[in-house]
């Protein structure tokens, strides 16, 4: 008889919540997916980017990509900057109007998430000098922090510091995302980027390493490793670039201080 009590092939149905077959740990499905959301930036009457990013601390989100982007070179050309997270919108009036100059220039697609304007022939140089000394330990307490992280576990984080202490840590399902909220941050504060270091737990592209030179920030710290272009342009930018930084030997792949 196919279906009766005794019929070896019928299928057995299990429940994910209480089979131990499922390889899922109770807290893992306690755990909460990040939040994703479209993000419009307005730069003088007109979108000048979406972004798929975590909605909150916009206004160091948008500052941050207008002025890695070019839209912005300096705080005090801010007239306005609005950030209406219930709406997932920034608007920023600024003088003068950069519109035509940043707008125009290349666009390259990033790997990963994230798109950004890179010319080779006008990559910013940093400053002469020694660079501070990568203090990798920072790295810990950053991850220690990371509040998002432990309550999604899908979540990138980044972090300015003086090399002593974190100055500032933003989180966001986008590495380049965190880094453009640290860098605003800085930005809207006048924070001296010449002696700090960028801390970052995703992988270093190239992309990000000319946002961190134009800012002007001579090292960065990575949990990660950097891509090869990420690397050559360490090299052009005169940036001390350290991965997997958490391990007992770093891997400093660039450092402008050796011959």
């Amino acid at each position: 008889m196919i279906g009766g009590p005794s019929d070896r092939t019928s299928p057995r149905v299990t429940h994910p919540e209480t089979s131990v077959s499922t390889g899922i740990k109770p807290l893992e499905r306690s755990m909460q997916v990040p939040e994703e959301a479209p993000v419009r930036i307005d730069y003088n009457g007109r979108t000048a980017a979406g972004l798929l990013c975590s909605p909150r601390d916009l206004a160091e989100l948008a500052a941050g990509w207008l002025f890695s982007e070019g839209f912005l070179h300096a705080p005090d050309e801010l007239i306005t900057l609005g950030a209406c997270p219930d709406m997932r919108a920034v608007s920023v009036r600024a003088a003068p109007d950069r519109w035509d100059d940043a707008s125009s220039r290349p666009r390259v697609l990033a790997s990963g998430c994230g798109a950004g304007r890179v010319s080779l022939d006008s990559l910013p140089r940093l400053a002469a000098g020694v660079p501070p000394r990568p203090n990798c330990g920072l790295l810990r307490r950053m991850l220690a922090d990371a509040a998002e992280y432990r309550r999604t576990g899908g979540i990138h984080s980044a972090a300015l510091s003086d090399g002593a202490a974190i100055l500032c840590r933003f989180e966001d399902i986008g590495r380049h995302n965190a880094v453009d909220k640290v860098i605003g941050w800085g930005f809207l504060r006048r924070a001296p980027f010449a002696g700090t270091q960028l801390l970052t737990t995703g992988r270093v592209s190239a992309e990000m390493l000319v946002r961190t030179a134009r800012a002007g920030i001579p090292v960065v710290i990575a949990l990660s490793v950097p891509t090869s272009l990420a690397v050559e342009f360490a090299r052009r930018t005169g940036t001390l670039l350290v991965g997997r930084a958490l391990r007992a030997e770093p891997i400093v792949y660039n450092d402008p201080t050796e011959p």
